[in-house]
């Protein structure tokens, strides 16, 4: 997540930069309704990289992917033990409760919450174990997928896809005889 957060707000600044640089190239072209537009869009983005740039800095993407990491390892780890004994036969009442006490205190030790949506991901990926492999659930398991990865990128894709369409808006407007005052 850190390097995406960096590469949209690299993104947005560059948005800024081009169309400053339009605005400059074009001016001839541009009405004077047409060049407030344009400025009043440079100072928006303007603000929108310092909020999101803020709210990036205290979101810490590196040290609480190094704690969620150590947490998915010995849930793993604890997953894999289980698995061995289900498969094998050979667990009873005293493992499941073993099982769910090290799961409860892997969670406890993570101050981050693993979601929802964390442990539907993980179904998906281990869908033979849960019952949802085969085709007949494989839309099931592409929905979660997506509606996961929306939900953790979705923001930063937009904030990289909607500046270029606003920005074509607002060229092929602001040069438009329909913006003379």
């Amino acid at each position: 997540m850190n390097i995406l957060s960096i590469t949209t707000i690299t993104t947005l600044s560059i948005y800024v930069i081009i169309i400053s640089l339009i605005s400059i190239l074009l001016q001839s072209e541009f009405t004077p309704l047409g060049r407030t537009i344009i400025n009043i869009f440079v100072v928006s983005l303007s603000i929108v990289i310092v909020a999101f740039s803020l709210v990036e800095h205290t979101r810490n993407h590196l040290g609480n992917s190094e704690i969620m990491n150590a947490s998915a390892i010995k849930i793993e780890a604890i997953y894999h033990r289980f698995r061995i004994s289900y498969y094998a036969g050979t667990y009873d009442q005293a493992l499941l409760e073993q099982t769910q006490k090290e799961y409860s205190e892997a969670l406890r030790e993570c101050p981050l919450n693993h979601t929802k949506g964390d442990f539907d991901l993980f179904r998906v990926q281990k869908a033979k174990d849960f019952g949802i492999d085969g085709i007949k659930y494989f839309p099931h398991r592409a929905i979660i997928q997506t509606v996961y990865w929306l939900r953790a990128i979705g923001l930063y894709v937009a904030g990289m896809a909607i500046p270029p369409l606003i920005i074509a808006v607002i060229v092929f407007l602001g040069r438009q005889k329909f913006f003379v005052h």
